[in-house]
C-alpha cells in the first residue's frame, strides 16, 4: 500500500519564521519550536515507518535522532520556515538511508513510494528511492528537491512551492515528472 501524503500540513504550524528567528536568542524559544513542530514531525516519522518493511524503530526514535542530525546545522543558521523545512527534510533523508544501508548489510528493506501505481510498482527499498533521485538531480535537482520535500518532510503542494519558490503546477509538474522516472527505473521488470 502506497502511503498517503494527507493529513500532515506544514502550513497548520503558525508564525514558524517568527519562532525560528526568536529561537536563535533563547532556549525557551527553541523549546516551543520543537513543540510546535513535534506533532507534525511525528506524523511523517510514523508514515515514513510504516512504509518502511525493515525499520522496526518508534517514530520517536527516528525523530530524536533527526533532531540531534538537525541541531548541527540549526545553531542559530537557520533562517525562515522554507530554510528549516530543507533542514529538517534533508535529516529525515539522511536518517532513513542510513538505516536502510546498516540493514542492506544483510537483505534490501522494501518502502513503496508514493504517488507511484502500484500496478507498476508495490515495494522499492530507500536507497533505490536515493540513487534514483541522485540521477534525477543531476539533470533536474529542483524536481528532486520536491520529491525529497513532498516524500521525506512531508509537505503540501503549496510549501512545497513555497520553499522552491516556483508555483503550484510547477512542483505538480516536477513531482509528476520525478514519479514517471521512478516508476520506470524502480519497476520490478527493470531490476
Amino acid at each position: 500500500m502506497i502511503p498517503s501524503l494527507r493529513g500532515v500540513v506544514w502550513s497548520e504550524i503558525p508564525d514558524l519564521t517568527l519562532l525560528i528567528r526568536r529561537s536563535r536568542e533563547n532556549c525557551a524559544a527553541q523549546e516551543d519550536l520543537l513543540n510546535l513542530v513535534y506533532s507534525h514531525l511525528l506524523k511523517v516519522a510514523s508514515r515514513l515507518l510504516r512504509s518502511t518493511n525493515g525499520d522496526t524503530s518508534a517514530p520517536q526514535d527516528l525523530l530524536h535522532d533527526v533532531y540531534l542530525q538537525s541541531m548541527s546545522v540549526w545553531k542559530g543558521e537557520v533562517a525562515d520556515r522554507n530554510h528549516y523545512l530543507a533542514v529538517v527534510t534533508k535529516a529525515m533523508k539522511n536518517q532513513l538511508v542510513d538505516r536502510a544501508r546498516k540493514a542492506n548489510t544483510q537483505r534490501r528493506t522494501p518502502t513503496p513510494f508514493p504517488g507511484v501505481s502500484a500496478n507498476h510498482l508495490a515495494v522499492v527499498d530507500i536507497l533505490a528511492i536515493e540513487r534514483e533521485l541522485a540521477e534525477i538531480d543531476r539533470t533536474d535537482p529542483r524536481a528532486a528537491h520536491v520529491v525529497r520535500l513532498r516524500y521525506y518532510g512531508g509537505c503540501s503542494w503549496e510549501e512545497t512551492a513555497r520553499a522552491t519558490g516556483v508555483s503550484v503546477k510547477m512542483v505538480r509538474n516536477d513531482w509528476g515528472g520525478a514519479v514517471k522516472w521512478l516508476r520506470k527505473r524502480l519497476a520490478p521488470h527493470s531490476s
